[in-house]
């Protein structure tokens, strides 16, 4: 994915079969761990949007071979 930005109801859209509060609590754990970085906008209504940090898009990087062949394995 080339989006530099993602919001929450888009990124919730294209990962089937997790929940609301799940996902928020994954996109807490990765922005404790400074690979997502969460950003609001004081908007009615609030928009939250999610872009990886330069050590998120590291580790994407270096996890993609990996995920390609799990997927090639299903």
């Amino acid at each position: 994915v080339s989006r530099k930005t993602i919001r929450f109801n888009e990124l919730k859209a294209a990962l089937t079969g997790i929940s609301g509060r799940t996902l928020s609590q994954r996109l807490r754990d990765l922005e404790g761990q400074r690979m997502v970085k969460r950003e609001v906008h004081d908007e009615m209504p609030v928009r939250v949007e999610y872009s990886l940090t330069p050590r998120g898009a590291q580790v994407a990087t270096l996890a993609l071979p990996l995920v390609l062949y799990l997927r090639a394995s299903d």
